[in-house]
């Protein structure tokens, strides 16, 4: 098997259209007389991408989503920490969780192919809930003793992939008018800041996430339960770029949020990967709606 193929699903396979679990995106356009709002957002090279593979359907994956809570407590919030959920499609019977697709699951997928192919040895990586820090070190999101002892594995991997040097270089630009507040147009300008890096082809992704979301579920292993699930990962696109070091490279993907998703519980998550390991270079987030300014 051709492992970049395979790695390919990590952002969806063949069409970046495909990404969305909604319909596909339709470019935002700026008419006479709508003044665009532009606002910019760079990458600092401290945040880290952890990636929760979850399912309302599997009773162990509440425990993983207070754990990925809990790391806001212990100091670990969005300045640090970026957290994305993706919800599996393969766990939906009898309860259908509402927020799955087979994207997801084939995302989820090509890190288990990306990883056995590097190493036979590697355990396997499709379940739930699984965690993935920096798209290079997975581990098992459930414990039998709750999440206190997680956290120390959790932090190890945090704090090796904090030690990576993000060798390139992200800004975020996002424009957008008054009379289409579900539309953006989001333009990711990157650069090689490395020698190693310049020439290389990565995959330039924008992941939408909303949150929080409260799901009454009636059936299944969490029949009874009223989940509170936050950063809930509502569609996926990217596009290929190729970094320079002399100049920066830019792409421009346009995102419409989908019927009933929620503008002021939406978050926008950039992020550079490379598309054969998975591994991610650097990323940045930022809410939909302007933020708040700063107090005086």
């Amino acid at each position: 098997m051709d492992h970049r193929l395979a790695i390919a699903t990590l952002l969806c396979l063949a069409s970046p259209s495909l990404c969305s679990a909604d319909e596909p995106s339709t470019p935002t356009t700026t008419t006479p007389g709508e003044p665009a709002q532009v606002r910019e957002v760079q990458a600092t090279g401290s945040q880290i991408v952890v990636e929760l593979y979850t399912s309302q359907g599997c009773n162990y994956c509440p425990n993983a989503e207070r754990l990925l809570q809990e790391m806001i407590q212990k100091g670990h919030g969005r300045n640090r920490v970026i957290p994305l959920a993706f919800h599996v499609d393969y766990f939906n019977t009898p309860w259908p969780d509402p927020f799955s697709n087979r994207f997801n699951s084939g995302r989820q997928w090509a890190y288990h192919e990306a990883f056995k192919s590097r190493d036979a040895n590697t355990p396997d990586l499709y379940f739930t809930p699984m965690i993935m820090v920096d798209g290079r070190y997975p581990m098992s999101g459930y414990h039998s003793k709750g999440t206190g002892p997680l956290w120390p594995l959790l932090k190890a991997r945090l704090d090796r992939a904090s030690r990576a040097r993000r060798e390139a270089s992200l800004t975020l630009r996002l424009e957008s008018t008054p009379d289409r507040p579900a539309h953006c147009s989001m333009t990711i300008r990157a650069q090689a800041k490395t020698a190693r890096l310049s020439g290389k082809e990565l995959l330039a992704c924008v992941a939408i996430t909303e949150g929080p979301l409260t799901t009454a579920v009636p059936s299944g292993e969490n029949a009874g339960e009223t989940l509170i699930e936050h950063n809930v990962v509502r569609s996926l696109q990217y596009e290929t770029v190729t970094l320079q070091r002399d100049r920066p490279t830019e792409v421009t993907i346009p995102v419409t949020l989908a019927e009933g998703v929620d503008p002021a519980r939406v978050q926008v998550v950039a992020f550079l990967q490379d598309e054969a390991t998975g591994a991610m270079f650097q990323a940045t987030t930022t809410p939909w709606n302007d933020p708040p300014p700063p107090p005086r």
